[in-house]
């Protein structure tokens, strides 16, 4: 043949490239197909602590904490995880925070930071507490 009617190197690497991705794509949906995964149970893994406020400062940050999560329409078990900790404080932090009001007056700004407030430091005295 003559140079002019050859295809450039580039142009055949490129096709090249196109049909090993698409036969990869093919081999892995006919892979996914026929492939089981069997999910053992995990032995090692043991139930996360239980934590409970043992102090004073503690039982009140839990009632403040119970007061706001009232509002939230939520609650905290007596005996909790920290996973439902944070679960909580996460769901009180979105629906107090002053940021998440733009349209509030400043009375009700100055009311949910002093709520906000009471919610962190509830928060953060209830991290300090001992497993059961």
């Amino acid at each position: 043949r003559p140079q002019a009617y050859r295809p450039s190197n580039r142009a055949a690497g490129a096709r090249a490239f196109a049909a090993s991705r698409s036969e990869a794509r093919s081999e892995a949906r006919a892979g996914a197909k026929t492939k089981t995964h069997i999910v053992e149970p995990d032995q090692s893994r043991q139930a996360e602590p239980k934590y409970q406020p043992s102090s004073t400062d503690q039982h009140v940050a839990y009632q403040v904490l119970q007061t706001i999560l009232h509002e939230c329409g939520t609650a905290l078990p007596a005996q909790f995880t920290m996973a439902e900790l944070k679960r909580c404080w996460k769901t009180a932090a979105l629906n107090t925070h002053p940021d998440r009001h733009p349209s509030a007056t400043l009375g009700e700004v100055a009311r949910l930071n002093e709520k906000f407030t009471a919610l962190l430091s509830a928060v953060n005295h209830l991290m300090q507490c001992k497993p059961i």
